[in-house]
């Protein structure tokens, strides 16, 4: 494992005051995660110290104090070292997957296939399924996605080293080579750990999860990620308040059943989101069961009442703990999708927010209308995204160009919140 050494180190001398040589103080600032480094010259900056010679010959005439014992300039030297974890020379094997076609990249294949000898099936089933509902415009485009798989996976400080299990679409460049992982991973979808993806998914009744990552990668490449149709639908749903209290299907570890909706963290996982919800077609039989607001509270039967069809054991053994039939193995059967967050389903959006229905439904109609400008070319997400932001076919005001260092804060942030918060 190959690590990097960044060694930022500040000097500091003090002269006393009545030196006839006064020593500016010199810092070197430790090196910030930006792309854009401002350096001026030292001739730009201009002295407070500079006297004229006339000054000087005044002075001269004037009575000079007695001289003072010069003091030995004092040097203080301060070195800090952090080593980062280098994820950009991981190995990872190349894999298509036989029914989607899909490309994949797995690090350490032998040891997942010998751990999780189901994994490459059900993600190929999964894929499989979204492609069935997403348009055909879009099918080109994914298939030339890679998708990039991991047992496990850590980044940051070797000394206090971040662990992360979650997916997620990487859509910055310079955010890679900040965490010092492959840039060929940009535009791309990550699963940092298999396992937590094979128990994860069955929240979403399977192929919801993998979903979810394929339309932020629909978001950047069709509108581009600072859509203004999309943050403008995002705001005014915020502020309406509708998805600040709706159920969830796995409570993360929580006594009630109720939470603020995923869809509310910002307005791109709100793209993804409900992009879920409205791609959820098959469950029209529990359109018209609200559960959402304070009502949630006093309603009885819980999320029973609004759910889809459920296959994962662990809500099923909550929700009838004295079940026989209840066990902690993971489903296999092929149910159609649904969101983890309420509205689950289509027809639930439809029903419990028209006008946020309305909006999906005019993306989703831009998107089955869009024209993929490279298809014919086979090229790569990787090679073609800033054409394409800037194509006629992209609709929306298209991705506005981010500052470095705000663009790959904002990724951190993100991060932190995949691991702090169970999608």
């Amino acid at each position: 494992e190959k690590r990097e050494t960044m060694t930022t180190t500040t000097t500091t001398s003090i002269a006393d005051e009545s030196s006839s040589l006064l020593t500016p103080t010199t810092t070197t600032l430790p090196l910030q995660p930006s792309s854009k480094i401002s350096n001026k010259s030292s001739s730009s900056l201009s002295s407070p110290f500079t006297t004229s010679s006339n000054t000087i010959n005044s002075r001269q005439q004037q009575p000079q104090p007695q001289p003072q014992p010069q003091t030995q300039p004092s040097t203080t030297t301060t070195t800090t070292t952090t080593t980062l974890i280098n994820n950009s020379t991981i190995p990872y094997k190349t894999i298509h997957l036989p029914k989607s076609s899909q490309k994949i990249q797995i690090s350490n294949l032998p040891l997942l296939t010998s751990t999780h000898p189901t994994f490459l099936t059900t993600l190929d089933t999964d894929l499989v399924q979204c492609y069935h509902l997403l348009p055909p415009s879009l099918h080109s485009l994914l298939r030339r996605t890679t998708i990039w798989c991991n047992l496990s996976y850590t980044y940051g400080p070797t000394t206090s080293p971040r662990k992360v299990e979650h997916l997620t679409t990487h859509h910055s460049l310079e955010y890679l080579y900040w965490i010092k992982d492959n840039p060929q991973k940009v535009y791309g979808i990550e699963m940092y750990c298999v396992e937590w993806f094979m128990k994860s998914r069955n929240y979403w009744n399977g192929c919801g999860l993998i979903l979810h990552e394929l339309c932020h990668l629909v978001h950047q490449v069709v509108f581009g990620l600072e859509c203004g149709e999309i943050v403008d639908l995002y705001e005014g749903v915020k502020g309406s308040g509708i998805l600040d209290l709706v159920y969830r299907r796995d409570w993360a570890g929580l006594e009630i059943e109720y939470d603020t909706a995923y869809a509310m963290i910002n307005h791109k996982e709100f793209f993804a989101e409900m992009s879920v919800t409205y791609l959820a077609n098959s469950y029209p039989e529990v359109t018209c069961v609200v559960g959402a607001g304070e009502s949630i509270k006093q309603q009885k039967g819980g999320i029973r009442q609004c759910s889809p069809v459920i296959t994962c054991p662990v809500i099923l053994q909550r929700l009838d703990k004295n079940s026989s039939t209840n066990d902690q193995s993971f489903s296999n059967e092929i149910v159609p999708h649904c969101n983890k967050f309420y509205p689950f389903t289509k027809h639930q959006l439809q029903y419990y927010a028209p006008q946020l229905y309305k909006g999906i439904k005019k993306l989703w109609e831009q998107i089955e209308d869009w024209d993929d400008p490279y298809h014919q070319y086979g090229i790569t997400p990787q090679l073609c995204l800033e054409d394409v932001k800037s194509c006629c076919c992209c609709f929306g005001n298209g991705r506005e160009e981010e500052e470095t260092a705000g663009l790959m804060e904002k990724e951190e942030e993100e991060m932190v919140i995949m691991d702090t918060i169970d999608l």
